[in-house]
């Protein structure tokens, strides 16, 4: 009953060290890594991910509240919290550090499979994960769409 626990202890222990390129190796080449509005398929497509959102929250902590686990898989509960010191690149284009805190409550759900993350999903709650403060970067966000759409328009 420990493989998938043990696995994601290791997966704790280095995405608390930084060590990004550890955690990846964790993963199986075509792990299904899923959360709300993304997908990526394997290391490749995940590890810019990781170093996105650890260059923007370079504090980033997590506390498991609760989990249970079997030799294929292990379900927690997530308290998450950091801090946003650096540049968050999103679709819509980089968005400037705003020294915003962030805390948000999540559920993950992964397999194992020969040693490796073959599916990883993470459930949040959008509302929790939207408090105002990050309601204003939304709207910076956009206002940054908006801008690299009109900097493109013919000027009159």
């Amino acid at each position: 009953m420990a493989e998938a626990k043990d696995l994601l202890d290791r997966w704790w222990q280095l995405i608390e060290a930084r060590d990004i390129d550890g955690v990846v190796e964790l993963f199986s080449p075509d792990c299904d890594f899923v959360l709300p509005g993304s997908r990526f398929r394997g290391p490749g497509e995940l590890k810019p991910f990781l170093q996105n959102y650890l260059t923007a929250f370079p504090d980033l902590h997590f506390d498991v509240t609760d989990g249970v686990a079997s030799d294929q898989a292990v379900a927690v509960e997530v308290r998450s919290s950091g801090t946003q010191t650096g540049a968050l690149g999103t679709p819509r284009g980089s968005l400037p550090a705003t020294g915003t805190k962030v805390t948000f409550q999540s559920c993950i759900y992964a397999k194992v499979q020969d040693g490796k993350f073959t599916a990883w999903h993470t459930y949040f709650d959008h509302p929790a994960w939207v408090g105002p403060s990050l309601r204003e970067l939304a709207k910076r966000v956009g206002t940054l769409a908006v801008n690299a759409v009109r900097s493109r328009l013919p000027r009159r």
